[in-house]
């Protein structure tokens, strides 16, 4: 338990932080200013998301194309999972190009893990990569 937790702890705490926050009702987002403030923080959070799920499916340092495209699909579909979701939800709605902004973030955040000087910075934090 302790190892599945450490290896996979991370992604699923915070699938669930993506999970409680669609489940607000009527939650928009923060006016600063930016014309579409909501895509940019569905890239944040799925960035992050696919990150961790990067880290979570790495196989000793692999960085094969095989888990890069599992990790993306893994993390597309929690995505369509999570916009289907939203559409049960009072003051919600389902938005494909919500969507698009969850799948740039995922690849973003694996790309941002594959970096070796992002590595290398997020190496001082083990709980992170866990190298």
């Amino acid at each position: 338990m302790k190892v599945l937790l450490r290896k996979h702890g991370l992604t699923l705490f915070w699938a669930l932080f993506i999970i409680t926050a669609s489940s607000i009702p009527k939650l928009h987002a923060p006016n600063l200013g930016f014309r579409f403030m909501d895509k940019i923080i569905h890239f944040g959070v799925y960035l992050v998301l696919g990150f961790f799920i990067q880290r979570s499916l790495r196989i000793e340092r692999s960085s094969s194309a095989f888990t890069w495209i599992l990790a993306f699909v893994i993390g597309a579909l929690f995505g369509a999972s999570d916009e289907w979701h939203q559409s049960f939800v009072p003051g919600r709605t389902t938005d494909v190009f919500d969507w698009a902004a969850d799948c740039a973030g995922i690849a973003c955040g694996q790309w941002i893990f594959f970096k070796t000087a992002w590595r290398k910075w997020f190496g001082s934090f083990k709980f992170l990569v866990d190298f």
